[in-house]
């Protein structure tokens, strides 16, 4: 997915911070995180970057902590699936004291982003819904052949 956003933005300078040791994919923007201090080498990394946006895909809690810690920065927390609905009063309150930290929220489908909404109305004008740019008919398997039995033999 970030090859395919990459790919999207020429000219745009965009740094991707990922786990250390993880496949870069021949991609020079990629910056590997030391594993022993994670969190601080992303801050630092971050920091030392002082960008204008901050993208954190699916971790919350990560991204809240950027926020909180780089107001300097816009901050987006994008979403693969919904985020949790409050269960009660207690619930409301805390989620949406973590969330009000975030200045936007992409969804990859419009019914989450609905369900988000729904949830949080004080932060619907903060959510937007963007599917998915990835083109996934090279992920598509083969189609079987004829003689290629249709269910696992044992």
């Amino acid at each position: 997915m970030i090859r395919t956003l990459v790919a999207a933005m020429p000219g745009q300078d965009v740094r991707i911070f990922c786990d250390e040791g993880a496949q870069d994919h021949g991609m020079s923007s990629v910056l590997p995180l030391r594993m022993d201090n994670r969190r601080g080498a992303l801050l630092e990394g971050l920091r030392a970057f002082q960008p204008d946006l901050v993208e954190c895909h699916q971790q919350v809690k990560q991204a809240v902590i950027l926020a909180r810690s780089m107001p300097e920065a816009r901050h987006v927390l994008y979403r693969h699936n919904g985020l949790k609905a409050p269960r009660h009063l207690l619930d409301a309150w805390r989620y949406n004291a973590r969330y009000g930290a975030m200045d936007g929220f992409i969804f990859v489908s419009a019914a989450e982003r609905a369900a988000f909404t729904h949830a949080y109305p004080a932060l619907a004008n903060r959510a937007w819904a963007v599917p998915n740019p990835i083109d996934t008919g090279p992920w598509l398997a083969s189609p079987p052949s004829p003689s290629t039995p249709l269910t696992p033999s044992r």
